[in-house]
C-alpha cells in the first residue's frame, strides 16, 4: 500500500542509494503502524497506482498516519492529479515540520537541504574570518586560496542537491518557496565566497610584485656591489702597476748611473803602474789598497765602486 500525498526518503528500494533520513522515516512509520495495528482506510479518485499498489488515506483511532508523517518531517507533500483529497492536510503537516525546523527541515542534519546548506554557510564565515591579513606570506595566501577552492567545491555539490540530485524533498519543492529562500542562502554564501577568492588573487599579485620588487632590489644592490669590488681590485691593481713601474724605472737609473761611471773611469787612462791595460770593460786591475763606497772614482772586477788610497792611510775606524 502506497499512503496518498506524501513522498518519504527511498530506504528499502535495491535499485536505489538510500536517501537522507530513509531509515528514519521507515522507522517512524513502523512506530505509528505496529505490526498488527487496526487501521481506517480512505480513498481518492484514484485506489492504485502504475505497479498496482493500493493508494490511501490511512487512520487508526486518533491519527491520520499520512499527516503524521509529514509533520515529523520524514515525507514531503505532493499532489498527483486526481488524488488531491488530503493534500491541504497533509501540506499543512509539513508546513508545521518546517516552522518547526525538524526531519528533513533540520538544519542541524548535515544530510538534509537546510543542514547542507548551513553547513556550507557556516564554513564560508570560518574562511572569511581566517581571511589573511596585511603581511602575509605568499605561502599562507596560496594556504588560503586552496581552502577557498575547496569551499568553491562545496558549493558545486550543494547546487547539485538543490537541484534534486539524489534528494526526493528537492525535487518535490521545485519552484516552491521554502527551496527559494535555500537557494537564496546558498547564493549569498557563495557570492562571499567569490569576493574572498577575489580577495586573494589580489593579495598574492601584490605579495608577488612585491617579492619580485624585492628581488629586484637585492639583485641591483649586489650589481653595484660587484661593480664596486671591481673598481676597488681595479685600483689596488694600477697602483701595483704604477709601484713596479716605478721601482724598475729607479732600478734602471741606478744601473745606468753606474754604468756612467764606469765609462768616465774607463777613459781617464793610467796613472799609475797598477792601472794599466789591465782593465776590461771599464773595470780595472788595480791590485792596491782601496776605500769601497757609493762614491768611489773606480770599478772592481766585480763592479763594485771604489776609490784608491794610499796602502799607509789609516782610515778612521766606522
Amino acid at each position: 500500500m502506497r499512503l496518498l500525498n506524501i513522498d518519504a526518503p527511498e530506504s528499502v528500494d535495491p535499485d536505489q542509494a538510500v536517501e537522507c533520513l530513509g531509515p528514519e522515516a521507515a522507522e517512524h512509520l513502523a512506530r505509528l503502524l505496529p505490526v498488527g495495528t487496526a487501521v481506517g482506510l480512505a480513498y481518492d479518485e484514484e485506489r492504485t497506482d502504475s505497479y498496482g499498489r493500493e493508494l490511501a488515506g490511512v487512520f487508526t483511532d486518533e491519527t491520520f498516519v499520512n499527516a503524521e508523517m509529514a509533520r515529523a518531517g520524514l515525507a514531503d507533500a505532493i499532489l498527483v492529479q486526481p488524488n488531491e483529497r488530503f493534500f491541504a492536510e497533509v501540506d499543512k503537516a509539513r508546513a508545521e515540520a518546517e516552522e518547526a525546523g525538524v526531519g528533513l527541515y533540520s538544519s542541524e542534519t548535515t544530510c538534509t537541504l537546510p543542514g547542507q546548506v548551513t553547513s556550507f554557510e557556516a564554513q564560508v564565515a570560518a574562511a572569511a574570518t581566517a581571511e589573511p591579513v596585511a603581511g602575509a606570506t605568499l605561502e599562507e595566501i596560496n594556504a588560503y586560496g586552496a581552502t577557498l577552492s575547496a569551499l568553491a567545491v562545496a558549493g558545486g555539490v550543494v547546487d547539485r542537491v538543490l537541484a534534486g540530485d539524489g534528494n526526493p524533498l528537492a525535487r518535490s519543492m521545485a519552484g516552491t518557496a521554502v527551496l527559494g529562500r535555500l537557494v537564496d542562502r546558498r547564493a549569498a554564501a557563495g557570492a562571499e565566497v567569490e569576493r574572498l577568492i577575489a580577495s586573494t588573487a589580489a593579495a598574492r599579485l601584490a605579495e608577488e610584485e612585491r617579492l619580485a620588487a624585492e628581488a629586484a632590489r637585492v639583485a641591483e644592490e649586489q650589481r653595484i656591489a660587484a661593480e664596486v669590488e671591481a673598481a676597488r681590485v681595479a685600483e689596488e691593481q694600477r697602483l701595483a702597476a704604477a709601484a713596479a713601474e716605478r721601482a724598475a724605472a729607479e732600478r734602471a737609473a741606478a744601473d745606468k748611473a753606474v754604468a756612467d761611471r764606469s765609462a768616465a773611469n774607463g777613459s781617464t787612462g793610467g796613472g799609475s803602474a797598477t792601472t794599466g791595460s789591465g782593465s776590461s770593460g771599464g773595470k780595472d786591475g788595480y791590485t792596491g789598497c782601496r776605500a769601497y763606497g757609493s762614491g768611489g772614482t773606480s770599478i772592481d772586477a766585480k763592479g763594485r765602486p771604489y776609490t784608491k788610497i794610499d796602502c799607509v792611510t789609516k782610515l778612521p775606524i766606522g
